[in-house]
């Protein structure tokens, strides 16, 4: 199958991975506390949506992560195929660009109290979705190279168990070293993703699991409603309270599996966007808002997220044409398109 033309089957792929992307620039650029970002207070209504975004980015990476990854290896050649095109090729970029990021933060006088080194091995910034997201495809591609579907299932049913009843009774332990607690709770949306890809679940099937998603969500919310209002406005969420909604977003994108070609166009540039958005949103608030003095959060949101999307853009543009800096700075071969940590398998 031609990468450039993908089949309806990736179609809604490529929508999801422009939607994460999406979700994931709108928070940066509003900021995870009132001292970042826009720097909204805690009752701003940008602020409250944001909180409602940080629940559904990472899963939904997690998920489109989970279903384009082909498990099973007929041979170990096939699993070191694998391996090299799924995992080593996200570590010189992870390395790469966290550490120019570090650095960045150093000028700006941020940072100064996190040893460089410990960006590697502990969640730094949004790479901690890139550690999480390698122990997760390892695990994975080991398991599928000595077990078959049905044991594989089997596996993949029993860790979205963990990942999902784990976090009750394990608090979350500090340091997080290689971001594995986070591992344990993208587990079962990336699980998820590589269960429905093996059995391909007709789509009505999907729209049920979906409603039975959203019914449970909405019933909690009804039940909890003075919970929810101090999530939305706090910065301490219990997000494993809302793994309903996350999973209902992961169900629906496969039921409805909308293609939406305004938006699926970023597919290909979304792991450049993942790895360099931040450089781009964080220089256009700064121009705009020391240089030329604009103040209104909405067109901040709105120039901050289209610059934050459209400068990675230009930059894989650009890096393409050097093939070998591309291959480290971005994970991207000259013959291909980069997909976000997930490449197309047919």
């Amino acid at each position: 199958m031609s990468e450039s033309v993908p089949t309806e089957r990736f179609a809604f792929i490529d929508t999801g991975r422009a939607l994460a992307c999406l979700m994931l620039v709108i928070y940066h650029v509003v900021g995870a506390s009132n001292i970042t970002g826009l720097r909204l207070p805690e009752t701003h209504y940008l602020r409250t949506a944001n909180h409602l975004i940080d629940f559904i980015r990472m899963p939904l990476f997690a998920f489109i992560a989970g279903y384009t990854l082909k498990v099973f290896s007929e041979t170990t050649f096939q699993f070191d195929e694998k391996m090299n095109s799924r995992v080593f090729r996200l570590i010189p970029p992870f390395i790469i660009v966290s550490s120019l990021t570090y650095f960045s933060q150093i000028l700006m006088g941020f940072e100064r109290d996190i040893p460089f080194l410990h960006i590697f091995v502990i969640g730094y910034q949004q790479f901690w979705f890139i550690q999480s997201i390698i122990i997760l495809i390892s695990i994975s591609l080991v398991v599928g190279l000595f077990f078959k579907q049905r044991d594989f299932t089997f596996f993949a049913v029993g860790m979205m168990i963990v990942g999902t009843t784990a976090p009750m009774f394990v608090d979350r332990w500090q340091p997080d070293l290689l971001s594995a607690y986070k591992a344990i709770y993208l587990a079962p949306y990336f699980f998820l993703g590589v269960i429905t890809s093996i059995h391909t679940p007709s789509r009505l099937i999907a729209n049920f699991f979906s409603i039975v998603a959203w019914t449970g969500l909405l019933v909690y919310i009804y039940l909890n409603p003075t919970e929810l209002t101090n999530d939305l406005t706090s910065n301490d969420i219990d997000f494993e309270k809302y793994i309903l909604g996350a999973f209902a977003v992961c169900i629906t994108l496969y039921a409805w599996q909308p293609n939406i070609k305004y938006l699926s166009w970023m597919a290909p540039y979304a792991f450049t966007i993942f790895l360099f958005h931040n450089f781009f949103t964080a220089g256009a608030r700064i121009v705009l808002t020391k240089f030329l003095n604009l103040q209104i959060p909405e067109i901040l949101l709105i120039l901050g997220v289209a610059i934050g999307i459209v400068g990675p853009v230009i930059l894989h543009l650009l890096l393409k044409r050097m093939p070998k800096l591309a291959l480290l700075v971005i994970g991207t071969k000259s013959n291909r398109k980069s997909t976000a940590y997930a490449p197309r398998e047919t």
